[in-house]
């Protein structure tokens, strides 16, 4: 086990580490860094390398590029890539801008940041698929800034990554998803976020043992990821282990509570369980995390005055007001019994290119209007099988 501690002091930085064996407990070496922040990029390079001699590793020349590989060499623009990657995983409308503008001051500084690009690529993707910015217009700069970067460095994940799931929400194209993933994965096997978008695209097809294998294995590598763990509950929630991903989701929540996506899942899981005083609630904290304080006052107001149904009935009057996504309002009206308004939300979510649409094929709320021919339709518009 690797562990270690940073002291920042003015413009000094001290990094302690040490290598503990984890079956004695024995410490196999340690060492002490003193550097300036400037020295920020060669001192990764540095201790990458150290870390990878003293544990005896024998490392391929290729291997050994890649552990010591900076993508910089400006210190000042690799920490606004790390703003940028800060913001980005809070998947928030507001957050994705911040992360976009910090990923563009990183390009400012190194015009040929591949990584830089990645991020922005991933930003802009994320404005349409956590926000409500037309996939219309922020799509095609994100497949822009992925072709950028991969211009500038063929060797690096995560343009795939962003390119795979544009070529499903963007064209229905699923093969070619597990293409661009497949490319990832080659290119970096410990990407976190190629094995958890593998798993969700598996989800999607509903082969849900090989969707949790692939979640598990992007957990093994990052336990603490915020995104892995709630797409493990993805795959608990849509598989029907419904208690488990009940489990899985306030783990999620105890990791980061101020984590939106985590209060968005809980809420489904209550809802399922027509446990609705709790799912309000956590719909309610799930869009205060968001910024969306007005909506969540209207969604306490109208539950308190008409119950769970009159809410939605509420909701599916007035989306806009309630910050809600097409795919939820489809849901609702599945719920309330009415398939026509139901499947014209469906197809709208698909039109608008959201990324909730793709769970279709498996989603116990969508059940109501799985014995209607245009089911099938919307599957082979959405590139699903049927």
């Amino acid at each position: 086990v690797l562990n270690g501690r940073v002291v920042q002091r003015a413009s000094d930085l001290t990094v302690y580490l040490e290598l503990v064996d984890a079956r004695t407990g024995n410490l196999i070496w340690g060492d002490q860094y003193n550097r300036r922040q400037s020295d920020l990029v060669s001192l990764q390079s540095d201790l990458a390398r150290d870390v990878s001699s003293k544990l005896r590793t024998k490392l391929t020349g290729a291997e050994e590029q890649r552990v010591t590989k900076n993508y910089t060499q400006n210190s000042d623009a690799y920490k606004l890539y790390l703003q940028g990657r800060f913001f980005a995983n809070k998947r928030t409308p507001k957050d994705s801008q911040r992360a976009i503008e910090f990923f563009q001051q990183a390009i400012n500084l190194d015009p040929n940041y591949a990584m830089a690009y990645a991020g922005l690529a991933l930003g802009y993707s994320y404005l349409a698929i956590y926000g409500y910015s037309p996939a219309k217009d922020v799509f095609p700069k994100s497949l822009e800034y992925s072709k950028k970067a991969i211009e500038l460095d063929g060797n690096i994940a995560e343009p795939h990554i962003t390119l795979g799931i544009l070529s499903f929400l963007r064209d229905h194209d699923i093969a070619n998803w597990e293409r661009e993933n497949k490319r990832a994965l080659e290119i970096n096997p410990n990407s976190t976020d190629a094995h958890r978008l593998e798993a969700l695209r598996l989800l999607f097809l509903g082969k849900f043992e090989e969707s949790t294998a692939e979640v598990k294995r992007a957990l093994e590598i990052e336990p603490l990821s915020l995104a892995g763990n709630i797409n493990y509950s993805y795959c608990l929630f849509y598989s029907g282990k419904i208690e488990e991903s009940e489990a899985q989701t306030k783990k999620t929540i105890d990791l980061s509570p101020d984590f939106w996506l985590s209060h968005y899942y809980l809420f489904n899981v209550y809802r399922l369980q027509r446990r609705y005083p709790e799912a309000i609630a956590e719909l309610i904290k799930a869009k205060e995390e968001r910024d969306e304080k007005e909506a969540a006052k209207l969604i306490r107001e109208q539950f308190t005055k008409g119950g769970w149904l009159g809410l939605l009935r509420e909701i599916c009057a007035q989306p806009s007001e309630y910050k809600m996504m097409q795919y939820d309002i489809a849901s609702f009206y599945a719920e309330l019994g009415d398939k026509d308004k139901a499947f014209a939300k469906v197809a709208q979510s698909i039109d608008d290119n959201e990324q909730y649409c793709g769970f279709l094929k498996t989603d116990p709320f969508m059940k109501p209007l799985r014995d209607d021919p245009r089911f099938v339709e919307m599957l082979k518009k959405l590139g699903l099988p049927q």
